[in-house]
């Protein structure tokens, strides 16, 4: 298994490995995965798919990062069923960055739903306003952001394999139906480039009932509230989100 790893890293150069069900194997063994595949190729990536507390996998001898399920549940609790308001949210969100380090959570592949789940677009009842809300969170949150395809089209469908529905590439792109999820997610690609988040300070809080998360980088501050309330909240609309920077507000929905 071991030479299988090594053998795509030096014969196609390939970035990372992505683990499936890695939990259910051996420490001893990822360890010594670990060893190999770095040896290989240094910087090739390695991903856990763990849907739990990986913490004992993510001290710097196994796995870079894993698919971080424990963001997918607290958004889905948050977005979808509403088990949780505002301040539960900050709760369980700033529980994950102190469960590992700042370099792990830089790392951590954060996603709302994928081939394994419900798409969360299904999970929101079709809300389109509370999708982009969640993928602004998404992708301003600490770690990398990983969509499942299909995602700026607002594909919708249940449990696998009804989520993996067919791709319909005619109607991508930044003008028609969807154009404002492809606007909304070029636009917040942008500002992780543009404001390099990783290097950061964040802060996440509640105001009067609001999520409210705030970057702050070298090139300047970004925040984002989004407000489920039904009333407006700080000169946030009901059932809406805002993302400013510096001081300005630049996305809504």
């Amino acid at each position: 298994l071991l030479d299988i790893a090594v053998h795509y890293v030096k014969e196609y150069d390939i970035d990372g490995w992505r683990l499936d069900v890695s939990d259910e194997i051996s420490h001893f063994f990822w360890r010594k995965f670990r060893e190999e595949v770095k040896a290989a190729k240094k910087d090739t990536v390695i991903i856990g798919e763990n849907w739990h507390d990986a913490n004992a996998n993510l001290r710097g001898d196994q796995y870079d990062s894993i698919m971080n399920y424990a963001f997918t549940k607290a958004c889905l609790d948050f977005f979808a069923t509403g088990s949780i308001n505002a301040e539960q949210l900050v709760w369980r969100l700033n529980g994950l960055l102190m469960r590992n380090s700042s370099t792990v959570n830089q790392m951590m592949l954060n996603l709302l739903d994928s081939h394994d789940t419900h798409r969360f677009y299904k999970e929101v009842g079709k809300e389109r306003w509370k999708m982009k809300a969640a993928l602004a969170l998404l992708y301003l949150f600490k770690g990398a952001p990983c969509i499942l395809y299909g995602t700026e089209i607002l594909i919708w469908g249940g449990y696998d394999p009804d989520c993996r529905r067919c791709m319909n590439w005619e109607v991508t792109g930044p003008e028609g139906e969807y154009a404002d999820i492809w606007n909304l997610l070029t636009g917040l690609s942008k500002l992780r480039k543009e404001y390099e988040l990783a290097d950061g300070i964040q802060k996440i809080y509640e105001k009067d009932g609001m999520f409210c998360m705030e970057n702050e980088s070298k090139q300047g501050r970004i925040n984002l509230y989004i407000n489920l309330r039904n009333e407006t909240v700080g000169g946030v609309k009901a059932h809406s989100f805002q993302v400013w920077v510096n001081g300005g507000v630049i996305l809504n929905g």
